[in-house]
């Protein structure tokens, strides 16, 4: 089974670095630019993660992460959010909207770390 990681995000620097890991740790990477698209997506190529920034249009990545949890199709997708604060808040937001890893693009990262971590994930 492929690896396949669905990117949402705003090409911030720090993401497309992050997009950038995934690829090298041997992930196909597709995109999508709203919610609609993402759901239309995570349907037809299924995504082992879907990697979505907070702020996108349409809706959050909040309520996005909670509405692919719910889904019988969708719910076993892994949801990282990613922000550029480190805030025990926000890591407790993304927690209860049902993400499974929180990412702060605030902290330097090693590539090979982040792949190691995200793959306990699967």
């Amino acid at each position: 089974m492929p690896k396949i990681v669905m990117v949402i995000n705003n090409r911030s620097t720090k993401t497309q670095n992050l997009i950038e890991a995934f690829e090298n740790g041997g992930y196909d990477k597709i995109t999508a630019s709203n919610t609609a698209e993402t759901l239309n997506k995570c349907l037809e190529f299924h995504p082992n993660l879907v990697l979505m920034d907070v702020d996108m249009p349409i809706k959050d990545g909040y309520s996005l992460s909670k509405e692919l949890k719910k889904s019988p199709d969708t719910k076993d997708i892994k949801v990282i959010i990613i922000k550029s604060k480190n805030s025990p808040l926000d890591k407790t937001w993304a927690t209860i909207k049902g993400s499974d890893f929180y990412f702060s693009t605030t902290n330097p990262f090693k590539e090979d770390s982040l792949i190691e971590s995200i793959t306990t994930l699967h």
